[in-house]
């Protein structure tokens, strides 16, 4: 959807628009329902118009009484899609007409989905969030100098100890890294850690992306290790935590191995999550099984699980010869050097902020 800048906006207003014009509900705004009658009246490919500087958008839903979750998980890619465009600008979107043919729980994901874009902005619908899913929305879209900067103010209203890496500290935790703009920061949830979770965030990455996982740890009794690195393509030849030689193809895969050497310190079986740009609804596991498969058939998305092996004689072998390579997305070879049991996790980042809660629930929460 092309943002329109030829005409002043002051507001946007978006609704949704049913197959027939019997199924639509009136708003509480005289001017979207003239424009939404001429729309069904006159038969138009879409609404999509500026009046007075109030821009009113449309999104089509055809026939919302036969609604699967593929169409919601359709519905919340259109929506994010207008979110995204227009999040700078006052938003309000008006789902009175969705309220009539969507359940309990597929309004309060539609509600996660537009209030951890543009907090506060529903109408016809009163969510019930907790109040830290709006105060930590809200501090994610203030303006910063930095993602790590943002990340330990976002961090420091949790409770629980914030700990910023300096300088020698990250090349003591990540010497196969060399880029010198990477930063890390752990976030230890409570004084007795019995998991840890470890996070590599491209700095690409939006951080409001981490609204569903932050509260999803909430009270649970772990460690966060993050590592804020500009993800590359170039083949690295360093010395490790581990004091051996990685040869890796990118440097994603020389962050995530000493991440690793630093998560057996909590003498627990780490965790590694990765948010990946896709568009496909899916999150694939590797390593040790985690307790999200029933959450993810239940809202669509594919969660296949297998075990890794670690090798003790191929680790022999990897020690004598001093070094390990590690190819992109291949964790094998992570699994035969460590030789203990780990988990890693790739996230699909269009996958609908509540459906991300859930499913982290399961992962750390066990419910």
């Amino acid at each position: 959807m092309m943002k329109q800048t030829e005409t002043h906006v002051d507001d946007v207003y978006v609704c949704f628009l049913p197959f027939q014009h019997s199924q639509w509900v009136k708003t509480k705004h005289d001017t979207v329902n003239r424009h939404v009658d001429a729309y069904y009246r006159d038969q138009l490919t879409a609404l999509d118009t500026v009046v007075d500087g109030l821009h009113i958008i449309g999104i089509e839903i055809g026939n919302p009484k036969r609604y699967k979750t593929e169409q919601l998980l359709i519905l919340h890619s259109e929506l994010t899609d207008v979110l995204t465009t227009y999040h700078e600008q006052r938003l309000t979107v008006d789902v009175t007409v969705l309220t009539k043919y969507l359940d309990d729980e597929a309004l309060l994901a539609l509600a996660w989905t537009i209030e951890s874009s543009a907090p506060r902005s529903i109408s016809g619908y009163e969510p019930e969030l907790p109040d830290l899913f709006y105060r930590l929305a809200e501090t994610l879209e203030l303006p910063t100098s930095s993602v790590t900067e943002r990340l330990t103010e976002l961090l420091s209203s949790l409770s629980g100890k914030v700990t910023l890496f300096n300088a020698q500290e990250r090349c003591q935790l990540l010497p196969a890294c060399p880029d010198e703009e990477v930063t890390a920061v752990e976030w230890q949830s409570a004084a007795h850690v019995s998991e840890v979770l470890l996070l590599p965030l491209d700095l690409t990455r939006r951080l409001p992306d981490l609204l569903p996982l932050l509260l999803a740890l909430t009270d649970w009794p772990g460690a966060v290790l993050f590592v804020c690195y500009h993800e590359r393509q170039e083949a690295l030849s360093r010395i490790a935590r581990s004091g051996i030689t990685v040869e890796a193809e990118q440097l994603k895969s020389a962050v995530i191995f000493d991440m690793l050497h630093y998560g057996f310190q909590y003498n627990a079986a780490p965790i590694v999550l990765m948010i990946e740009d896709s568009t496909a609804e899916r999150i694939t596991t590797y390593g040790r099984p985690l307790n999200i498969k029933d959450k993810g058939h239940r809202y669509r998305i594919q969660t296949p699980d297998f075990e890794l092996f670690p090798s003790a004689q191929k680790r022999a072998g990897q020690l004598a010869d001093g070094r390990v390579e590690l190819a992109a997305d291949c964790y094998e070879p992570m699994a035969h050097y460590y030789h203990k049991p780990f988990s890693v996790v790739e996230e699909q980042q269009t996958t609908p902020a509540y459906f991300k809660y859930q499913i982290y629930r399961s992962m750390f929460q066990k419910g």
